[in-house]
């Protein structure tokens, strides 16, 4: 990360503010103005044209305009390159904060949010400016609650001096449940007022319940659902909004722009006229009881206590002054006396007393241990505010019923809460995990800043879980920036300790470069350490290490006693290994019963997702030994669990013949029953059967109804088979409207080939008018995603500066990623930049590796290249054997024009024998694929009289063909051949027509 600067311009920067995706925001001070807020673009001088072009944009804006709803902007400049903007300064939080910290706004509150903002933003549309994406989170509150809109880099320009385009045309563009419905579609209406009040509705719904009007599991079923679903009326999820203010709410929220208020002034208006009145709904209340039939039974077993102790006196002494004598008399081997009076003391409601007695029943101190007696007391202190007692009856709870349980995170709430830290880590991992909640980054940033509080106080259930849980704080920054150093020195004292948490979580930082913060021989240590201290993951991971020679030679024999101390301590991986090595005698001597016993032991533990992930680690050959028919004996037991994953999963299986019998119809029927499940994944690979034929009969209108459905359940890649049939493919009837309109949802929902293909529409003009920048944003969105033929792409428009500015060195870049990806077209392409000099360094040597590995990788068009260097000696020695040996591979390759070069050879005699007529069958084979160098030899050999008797009819002919496939040379001898009536009667009109044709075929950008 940059160090802060001490100076942008003529602000003395004081502190960061903040940071976004693309700005980061510094508190500075003027000599004159004071304190002042100033935004830089992060990525400075390396920053794209879009990026800067939006950063220039938001500066434009705000200078135009003045309102109290808008943040007010005092200068911009460049500083060493970097664009900035100096603001005033806000003091606050934004609308999102503040939800997220104190939930839902009261109904009055935000009817005068939605006033002011709707007054700021009419402001704006005033001087042409539509925002395009407000949002909680771009809607700061000041101090005093008054509202300031923030963030107008994405705001559309509608005035008449607006000359650049910077919306991404059919990209999405803005925050996915706040976009109105024209923005998903692409539709021109985005760009208008209404727009805006859709978002200002959508941001007043979420103020008043908490949430988005729209939701989904998945991008695209956001989007979906944006242009489809209804929103829920306010009032069923906030009871007290008034049924004025919830109308107002959901008109903005119209599907349709018309039906909408027309303006901000409208919207402003009604606002207004929506003053308090009753609420919507009646109030209904509600009471959830979490746990009972768990919380009676332990009740039970209080009683019990109560009853089997002897009666007892009234309590002369405090119940604190009895513990403390109960404590002495422990201290001092009075074992009887000291655990009665901790009962006495605990059955007069003294928590610590409980407690106390629920850590010797737990531990096995001086009284024989039992669990089910010390969860009992441990309920019995917590109930009575013990906060340590809630979180060790909150582990019991877990342990005894899964990690998630409702009880036992009602405990770890109750005594975070309290301020006990371990409570509040917990709560923290299980929030970043979405283990028993809902998966939220914020959520558990809060959890582990509060655990690192108490855990800086040294509080906590032990000093050992106390160093290693703030050194992993530390360590991984969780709770704000990173302290590598001190969280490092935490996890080596809480492993010393004898924590053997600490010793895995250290032993899996093990590594062999410099940078590693523990070496492999310590590492090695530290999990067996760990092992050893009842870790089973360590054990699986020393079995793996051994297994696969990670940082120790590979010994499968050393690793084996690992992978079964792992399977005993209930690693289900480890146990799926054993099934494997005793079915397979890996090992071990083959034995069918060893191998039944630990795959039951393994089913039996598994839940359907972790049976899922056996299967793909048994297909993957990642963790577990690459073997297909354990694959599919684990996707069998998925299916038997009723996992619709599963079923999709091996009817993959069978569509495709790998571990099991090549059978269509097999697929088919799982593919079935998974749809009937509710799987997507299985509707839209039945939808592919239909459109084959396979397994079932060829039905292009059932594959389009398959499709559509798991489409409209948030599937991706089924909206791109929509797109793909819509396109004509499998001769569907075309419907190019449909088709982008499918492959755009497909694309916003990140889907790295539909992206890809928008690309191409652009690019090609495929129902859309040919614009190459937007192709040219699509395939940046598609390669960003990993996506090696957008990367081809991009690099082409680069190369050749199409819709973006000609940049041969970002080519390179981009042809560089795709070629270590392993794209020989991207090691092709960069050979020939090297290689010519296009714009970058010339590079030789380099060219010519690129070119053998290409060449290498199969790719026929560098198989010719590499031909050609041979024959030439170019960059090697001349070797026109070699040269010739290559160009036989690229024919077999599919490059018919290495077939030229051969027969040029065979003309010669040059590397091989010479053969006249084997040229000539070269040539013909070529001419006959459409290669119109080999029409054009063919054309000129007939014209001279060469390998043969001169025919100038024949020749024309050929030249002919060689023109038509884009040939300048061909055009230019059809040129002489017109105006020599050579061939062809004398015509000076068509001779000067070829002439013409060659000029502009030669001026031509390349494709």
């Amino acid at each position: 990360m940059a160090a802060t600067p001490h100076r942008i311009g003529p602000y003395e920067v004081t502190e960061v503010l903040g940071r976004g995706g693309m700005g980061q925001v510094y508190a500075a001070r003027h000599p004159e103005r004071g304190e002042v807020a100033v935004k830089v673009l992060l990525a400075g001088g390396e920053a794209t044209p879009a990026q800067q072009a939006r950063f220039e944009r938001e500066a434009e804006v705000l200078a135009r305009l003045r309102h109290p709803g808008v943040v007010r902007i005092l200068s911009a400049g460049v500083e060493r390159g970097v664009p900035w903007i100096a603001m005033e300064r806000l003091v606050g939080e934004t609308l999102e904060d503040r939800l997220a910290r104190s939930g839902p706004l009261s109904p009055e509150a935000v009817r005068a949010l939605g006033r002011s903002i709707a007054e700021a933003l009419s402001a704006a549309h005033a001087v042409g400016v539509v925002h395009r994406d407000l949002k909680p989170a771009n809607v700061f509150l000041r101090s005093d609650g008054s509202p300031v809109v923030l963030d107008f880099g994405l705001a559309k320009d509608l005035g008449p001096g607006a000359a650049e385009r910077l919306t991404q045309t059919g990209c999405l563009v803005g925050t996915p449940a706040f976009l109105s419905p024209e923005q998903v579609s692409g539709s021109p209406a985005q760009h208008r007022p209404t727009s805006d009040v859709y978002g200002l509705g959508a941001t007043l719904y979420a103020a008043l319940t908490g949430r988005p009007p729209v939701g989904g599991a998945t991008v695209l079923e956001v989007l979906l659902a944006t242009q489809r679903q209804q929103p829920v009326p306010p009032s069923r999820l906030a009871p007290k909004v008034p049924a004025a203010l919830e109308a107002v709410v959901l008109r903005c929220l119209e599907k349709e722009p018309a039906a909408r208020y027309p303006d901000m002034a409208a919207l402003a208006r009604a606002l207004a006229e929506a003053g308090p009145s009753a609420p919507g709904r009646a109030v209904r209340w509600r009471r959830v009881v979490v746990g009972a039939a768990a919380f009676a039974a332990t009740l039970g077993l209080v009683r019990a206590l109560r009853v089997a102790s002897h009666p007892r006196s009234p309590l002369p002494r405090s119940p604190a002054a009895v513990r403390e004598e109960a404590q002495g008399a422990l201290a001092a081997g009075e074992t009887a006396r000291g655990l009665e009076l901790l009962r006495v003391a605990a059955d007069a409601g003294d928590a610590p007393a409980a407690y106390a007695l629920g850590l010797r029943y737990q531990g096995g101190d001086v009284v024989a241990r039992d669990p089910r007696v010390a969860e009992a007391w441990f309920c019995r202190a917590a109930e009575a505010g013990h906060a340590a007692a809630a979180v060790r009856l909150a582990a019991i709870l877990e342990e005894r019923r899964g990690g998630g349980d409702e009880e036992a995170l009602a405990w770890y709430r109750r005594a975070a809460e309290a301020g006990q830290p371990d409570a509040a880590y917990v709560l923290a991992v299980r929030s970043a995990a979405g283990t028993g909640v809902e998966r939220d980054a914020d959520a558990a940033r809060r959890w582990y800043e509060r655990a690192a509080e108490g855990f800086r106080r040294g509080e906590g259930l032990s000093s050992r879980k106390r160093s290693f849980r703030l050194g992993r704080i530390l360590w991984e920054g969780l709770a704000g920036d990173r302290d590598p150093e001190a969280g490092l020195r935490l996890l080596r004292r809480a492993a010393a300790e004898g924590e053997p948490k600490a010793a895995l979580y250290l032993g899996r930082l093990a590594g062999d470069d410099e940078q590693a913060a523990v070496g492999l021989g310590e590492g090695l240590r530290l999990l067996r350490r760990a092992a050893t201290g009842g870790e089973s993951e360590a054990s699986l991971l020393l079995a793996l290490r051994y297994m696969k020679g990670d940082g120790v030679p590979a010994d499968p024999e050393a690793a084996l006693p690992w992978w079964r101390r792992a399977a005993e301590g209930g690693e289900v991986l480890a146990s799926a290994y054993l099934a494997w090595a005793y079915a397979r005698g890996e090992g071990v001597v083959r034995n069918e019963a060893e191998a039944e016993r630990w795959f039951a032991r393994a089913a039996a533990a598994a839940s359907p997702e972790r049976v899922l992930f056996l299967a793909a680690e048994h297909q993957r050959g990642n963790r577990l030994p690459r073997d297909d028919a354990q694959t599919v004996r684990w996707l069998r037991r998925a299916v038997e669990l009723g996992s619709t994953e599963g079923m999709a999963a091996l009817g993959r299986l069978y569509e495709q013949g790998r571990g099991v019998p090549k059978e269509p119809w097999t697929a088919a029927d799982l593919y079935r029953r998974a749809a009937d499940g509710g799987n997507p994944k299985g509707l839209a690979r039945l939808g592919r059967l239909y459109e084959k034929g396979l397994g079932v009969p060829g039905d292009l209108k059932a594959a389009e109804r398959c499709f559509r459905e798991a489409a409209e359940a948030g599937l991706p890649e089924a909206a791109y088979d929509l797109a793909r049939l819509y396109g004509g493919e499998s001769g569907f009837p075309a419907n190019q409207r449909e088709a982008l309109r499918w492959c755009r949802l497909a694309a916003q929902a990140d889907l790295p080939i539909a992206a890809y293909r928008m690309g191409q529409f652009y690019e090609t003009g495929q129902g859309v008018p040919v614009d190459p920048a937007e192709a040219a944003r699509w395939y940046l969105r598609a390669a960003k995603r990993s996506s090696r033929r957008a990367l081809l792409r991009l690099a082409h428009l680069h190369r050749h500066g199409l819709g973006v500015s000609r940049d041969p060195v970002r080519a390179a870049k981009l042809y560089r990623r795709a070629a270590d990806q392993g794209s020989p077209e991207g090691m092709y392409q960069l050979s020939i930049l090297l290689a010519n000099g296009d714009g970058v360094p010339s590079d030789p040597d380099e060219a010519l590796r690129l070119l053998r590995r290409a060449a290498e990788s199969g790719h026929a068009k560098a198989m010719a290249a590499l031909g050609r260097r041979c024959e030439e000696g170019r960059g090697l020695a001349r070797d026109p054997a070699q040269a010739a040996a290559w160009y036989r591979r690229a024919i077999s390759a599919g490059a018919t024009s290495a077939a030229v070069h051969l027969a040029r050879l065979c003309e010669r005699g040059d590397g091989v024998a010479r053969d006249p007529a084997a040229a000539r069958r070269w040539l013909e084979y070529a001419a006959e694929r459409g290669v119109g160098l080999a029409d054009y030899v063919l054309g000129l050999w007939a014209l001279e009289g060469r390998n043969g008797r001169r025919d100038p009819k024949r020749a024309v002919q050929h030249l002919l063909r060689a023109a038509r496939a884009g040939h300048v040379g061909a055009m230019r001898l059809l040129q002489r051949c017109y105006r020599r009536g050579e061939g062809v009667a004398a015509d000076p009109k068509s001779a000067d027509a070829w002439r013409r044709r060659a000029q502009e075929a030669a001026s031509a950008p390349p494709e």
